[in-house]
């Protein structure tokens, strides 16, 4: 066999620039083992190859096309901050000096664009977009335009449940129902019981009626709403607003309550100038959110920042999907290159518990709000705070514990099936022998006024009495072991 001639180190620097890697470079000379060709290069004192992956003449050229770091960094499939880097590497710092036409903003009917290989682009899009384009004739709606819609489910919340009218023709697993009023025990109750359909238009009358954004739907709030017995679905004026993108982090074994999630998420909110806007949440701390949890995160977040709130689509929502629904529409979600109205990032820890007036609708800054009055009662559930978790820590709290006598506690079930494992895992003999009241007691005339030296700590949204606070189940479960709300427990992290 003829010994194979070694290239010299001129003729590999000449097969570098041509083939770039030693695979290649190997094949390029017969079939040569690539780490034959990389022990080549080291005794002849070559580098590995280095070369850019976007040449100067690319970014020069997207550069002077559109001026805009954001909008030159999409063509790449990059973000703002990387092409940044890119023209920061060839120098292109000056701004372009003759205009281009795509620098002009126009915006045509479609505000669609050509890709690089000249073809037509698809329109981009937000969530509410998308659920506009599915019900209305016009196929795009542009942000901050108004639109009027017949609404798919019409949801009244009251003292004794749910009241549901389904004007829509599916509602779940190829079902076709009439447009009679049904009757449910919770927003959890609904989803599990063949309401987990994505892209729909909701008319409700309370806040927790938010929490149908973990379908994929819109909920539009109207306080004056009523149910009618008879006749057509109503119509929505709907106006498109835009959307806040927030994207949440935080440390995997750092599990915060739905409660504190919330707290954090509208916190770092204060700063958007828009009165009006659609959250739009993400991240991998949200998709290790439950159902339940899910539920009740977007219940707080109506209370405390705004009732438009959605949560992208993730494996966790098509799991959901698949085992509790159908899509009869397409599941709406934003698109990659559709515009928003800012990005924010979070960064989730842990903090000083808060407690939330209900009706003065404010945090409460210090303990002396509470210093000298009374914990007489303790709500928990259905519509927000009765899942399985909460159960489990309420009753991990009082296991073997006595309640006092001047403390209520009401525990309601959001489901009968979450009831069903709560008795199967013992949760509500622990509770009921603690002395707390588990069952469906949620109508007003069970609950007792308070006095004005009295209050009462809830996981619910809505609340009659000037003294009910918003608390997580822990804080919750805390207060009730230990008989009070101590400014200790306030104040500790």
């Amino acid at each position: 066999m003829p010994r194979r001639r070694i290239p010299t180190k001129k003729e590999l620097l000449h097969l570098q620039r041509m083939y770039r890697t030693d695979k290649r470079i190997g094949q390029a000379l017969g079939n040569v083992p690539e780490n034959l060709v990389a022990y080549w290069r080291r005794k002849k004192g070559i580098g590995r190859p280095s070369f850019p992956k976007y040449s100067l003449a690319e970014i020069k050229e997207l550069w002077e096309r559109y001026g805009d770091d954001y909008k030159a960094g999409q063509q790449l499939e990059i973000t703002k901050q990387a092409f940044y880097r890119w023209r920061k590497k060839y120098k292109l710092l000056d701004r372009p000096a003759i205009l281009k036409l795509e620098q002009l903003e126009l915006k045509f009917y479609d505000e669609q664009r050509l890709s690089r290989k000249g073809e037509k682009q698809p329109v981009a899009q937000t969530f509410l977009q998308k659920i506009v384009t599915y019900h209305h004739a016009n196929p795009f709606v542009a942000i901050n335009e108004g639109v009027r819609l017949p609404a798919d489910l019409v949801v009244s919340v009251d003292g004794l449940g749910i009241a549901v009218r389904c004007h829509s023709r599916v509602t779940g697993k190829g079902r076709r129902r009439k447009p009679d009023i049904a009757r449910f025990d919770s927003i959890l109750d609904m989803i599990e019981t063949g309401h987990f359909v994505p892209g729909r238009v909701i008319a409700a009358n309370r806040l927790e009626a938010a929490a149908f954004a973990v379908t994929a739907s819109h909920a539009t709030i109207l306080p004056d709403l009523k149910i009618a017995a008879e006749g057509g679905a109503p119509v929505i004026d709907l106006k498109v607003l835009p959307s806040l993108k927030l994207t949440v982090s935080g440390n995997v074994a750092l599990r915060l309550s739905p409660f504190d999630m919330a707290c954090q998420i509208a916190e770092a909110q204060k700063m958007t100038s828009e009165e009006d806007y659609l959250l739009e949440l993400s991240g991998p701390p949200i998709e290790r959110l439950t159902l339940e949890e899910r539920v009740a995160l977007l219940s707080y977040l109506a209370l405390l920042s705004t009732p438009n709130v959605f949560i992208e689509p993730d494996q966790t929502f098509l799991g959901h999907l698949q085992r509790l629904g159908e899509a009869t529409l397409p599941v709406p979600f934003s698109d990659k290159n559709a515009h928003h109205l800012d990005r924010i990032d979070v960064l989730l820890s842990r903090r000083r518990p808060r407690f939330y007036a209900i009706k003065q609708r404010k945090f409460l800054s210090s303990y002396n709000t509470l210093a000298g009055k009374k914990l007489k009662r303790v709500r928990v559930g259905p519509l927000v705070g009765g899942t399985l978790e909460n159960i489990r820590t309420l009753a991990a709290a009082l296991k073997g514990e006595k309640l006092s006598k001047t403390v209520e506690v009401c525990v309601i079930p959001a489901t009968r099936s979450i009831f069903v494992d709560a008795a199967r895992k013992r949760f509500v003999q622990h509770l009921v022998a603690a002395g707390v009241r588990v069952g469906n007691i949620r109508a007003e005339s069970y609950l007792v006024p308070l006095d004005a030296q009295e209050y009462e700590l809830t996981t619910e949204i809505e609340a009659d009495e000037n003294n009910s606070f918003l608390a997580s189940i822990e804080r919750i479960s805390q207060a009730v072991q230990a008989g009070k709300l101590t400014k200790k427990l306030f104040e500790s992290v």
